[in-house]
């Protein structure tokens, strides 16, 4: 009985000590290695996610997952793992745990976008965004990093092939698509379909037309207060005229990113910016992507700057209107909306008469646009001289089509004018 009780007494001690070499959790930590990599980890990972606006997202990422991974490491050099009867070794665990959670980031972090064309050799490129992109026929394929854009609108350029005519590429420039496109989809794992129509000048998904080539509506400028902040203050005046002109050399440029920084940068002069614009439009000859530049910078100009409409005016000569109507019913889509756009925006009473002069000499595009030029100027008529303009409308209206002939009854009542086509 002695012996016996004796037995119980040493297995119960022994039980007693072998449940104290375990931890409830079946965890062990221990060791210098355990708590340096812990630290280290954290120290990286924290810094990923507290530099993600400095470094980048995806340099954010890689020290975020470097950082998990060391601190997910000092647990496997200490750490076993039981559940149910099956035991896994720390770090082989720790490793299927942090594909998981790379994989879960990841998939939060981008959106991927398929744009189709209707132009076999078009190129595109979105010029604001953090983007990566590859082509694949009339099928193009975007994926942007988020899980956030830093922008309000994302500009997309597309580049046609070369005409066979004038030697020159033109573009398209959808410079107004909201960031309410693609920030829902971070992290959805589908892939958006949007659709090019470059005779249309429409980017579209299914019946939703997203953006039209130009930039934001007039009423908006939120898009235009980024621009004041690209050009260097307390610069001088010779320093000034030397970054102008390699501004225009970039207008040349290749590429289309450094092709829109500088019409960005040329835009950004502000009102100052109006007369050596216009001195170098009138020019010849000149390009098509300098011409496209200039005006697309006149534009952005006078959206920012509506107020000074009529100081503008007075830089600008009965020439540098009459390039700008010219522009205004240029057969090129992107040129003829912005030359427009501008024109409408002065609403300068003397492109009255050119107008109706170049208006049968045009096409049907070049006629509305002209007819919608007419309408930003005539607010600026006596109205003696509105009546003489309307009547001129209304004997156009006999012989146009019908969305022209809407365009004219608009004017015509005085209500509001539709966008630039």
């Amino acid at each position: 009985m002695e012996m016996e009780r004796a037995n119980e007494t040493g297995g119960v001690k022994t039980a007693h000590k072998n449940k104290r070499n375990r931890s409830p959790s079946g965890l062990q930590f221990k060791g210098v290695y355990f708590w340096a990599g812990l630290i280290v980890g954290l120290l990286i990972a924290a810094a990923g996610f507290l530099g993600d606006s400095r470094v980048g997202s995806v340099s954010a990422r890689l020290l975020i997952c470097s950082g998990l991974g060391l601190v997910f490491g000092a647990f496997g050099t200490s750490a076993t793992i039981r559940y149910k009867g099956v035991v896994v070794a720390g770090v082989a665990a720790i490793a299927i745990v942090l594909l998981m959670i790379v994989d879960r980031i990841m998939r939060q972090s981008f959106a991927t976008i398929q744009i189709r064309s209707n132009v076999s050799g078009a190129t595109l490129q979105f010029d604001n965004g953090k983007t990566y992109g590859k082509e694949s026929g009339l099928l193009q394929e975007f994926v942007f990093l988020g899980p956030k854009l830093d922008v309000d609108h994302l500009g997309l350029s597309v580049t046609l092939p070369r005409d066979t005519l004038s030697g020159e590429s033109a573009e398209l420039l959808f410079d107004c698509i909201s960031k309410a496109e693609i920030e829902p989809h971070f992290g959805s794992g589908s892939v958006m379909q949007w659709r090019l129509d470059s005779e249309k000048g429409e980017l579209s998904r299914g019946n939703k037309v997203i953006a039209r080539v130009g930039g934001c509506d007039r009423a908006d400028s939120r898009a235009g207060r980024a621009f004041r902040s690209l050009w260097p203050v307390n610069v001088a005046y010779a320093a000034q005229l030397a970054i102008v002109d390699s501004l225009f050399r970039n207008l040349e440029s290749n590429s289309s990113a450094v092709r829109r920084d500088a019409r960005l940068r040329l835009a950004a002069l502000g009102v100052n910016g109006v007369s050596p614009l216009l001195r170098r439009l009138a020019v010849q000859p000149i390009s098509y992507r300098t011409r496209l530049g200039i005006i697309v910078a006149l534009t952005e100009i006078m959206r920012n700057n509506k107020a000074s409409r009529s100081t503008i005016g007075g830089m600008t000569s009965p020439q540098d209107l009459a390039r700008l109507l010219d522009a205004a019913s240029d057969r090129d889509r992107t040129i003829r909306i912005y030359a427009s756009e501008f024109l409408y925006d002065l609403g300068d009473g003397r492109v009255i008469d050119p107008a109706f002069v170049k208006i049968p000499r045009t096409d049907d595009n070049g006629r509305y646009n002209l007819i919608l030029v007419i309408a930003g100027a005539r607010p600026a008529l006596t109205r003696v001289q509105r009546v003489t303009v309307d009547r001129r409308l209304r004997a156009l209206a006999t012989n146009a089509g019908p969305r022209t002939k809407a365009l004219i009854d608009s004017v015509v009542a005085g209500k509001g004018a539709a966008r630039p086509t």
